[in-house]
């Protein structure tokens, strides 16, 4: 694990969750000989202008909206594949091309770089027909490291996604991104967890959500009464996996 595959010299901002993330996912996917297809989007934006790159490994960007076919033609010389896509860039342009190649019965992986923080979809996921399904956090690299592992060693279908705080979208200072993704775990914001044939859950005593929220500048005009509807549904949705 010692050894970069993404390394220093993207465009990516200060304190910035995505690419510490990708920095990890470079890591599994190197020791497993795995090829990344990249979504148009974020990393291709910020770690590969020509004539530069900050990738040690092969990878390849697919467009806009063809993650999934990209993904397939790759299959015909690797067996080993990842998806790597933003969560804005697979809900809202990618869905469709991912679920025809989850028809295909493909195997593959694919990982979400979560910066918004909806650990909902997740399930969701799970319920389109992934196999394999976790979250995970920037705040705990290795077991972001060891899940993927897990789900390049299996021949299942797997979804990953990684909640990956943004400083500037969320309104934090830079230093803090990695303390926000642990209070996001620690106040049942964002649970980790794992589907498989059975449900495994990370079992917290959940802090309050109120100074987790109100750090947070994209929630400036929220109200007491608003963050305790969050933090009750939060609390319902990590009931739910238990």
């Amino acid at each position: 694990m010692n050894d970069e595959y993404f390394v220093s010299g993207h465009d990516a901002c200060q304190g910035c969750g995505t690419a510490l993330a990708v920095r990890w996912i470079a890591k599994a996917a190197a020791s497993q000989s795995a090829i990344i297809v990249s979504s148009f989007g974020k990393i291709q934006e910020i770690s590969n202008k020509y004539p530069y790159t900050s990738w040690r490994l092969p990878i390849l960007f697919a467009g806009r909206k063809n993650l999934g076919e990209v993904m397939h033609g790759a299959m015909k010389g690797n067996k080993k594949i990842i998806g790597l896509v933003g969560y804005e860039e697979l809900f809202e342009n990618n869905l469709q091309s991912i679920i025809s190649l989850l028809n295909k019965n493909a195997s593959f992986t694919l990982i979400c770089y979560d910066n918004v923080g909806d650990p909902r979809k997740a399930k969701m996921m799970k319920e389109l027909g992934f196999k394999y399904v976790a979250t995970a956090s920037i705040n705990d690299v290795n077991d972001i490291y060891f899940k993927i592992i897990k789900a390049l060693e299996t021949t299942k279908t797997s979804y990953i996604q990684i909640l990956t705080p943004c400083p500037t979208e969320w309104g934090i200072m830079p230093y803090d991104t990695i303390n926000m993704a642990k209070q996001a775990i620690e106040t049942c914001y964002y649970p980790i967890f794992e589907i498989d044939r059975t449900t495994t859950l990370k079992r917290i005593e959940a802090k309050p959500m109120h100074e987790f929220i109100k750090s947070q500048d994209r929630f400036n005009k929220i109200r007491d009464e608003e963050i305790e509807l969050v933090e009750q549904r939060a609390l319902n949705f990590y009931k739910s996996l238990l």
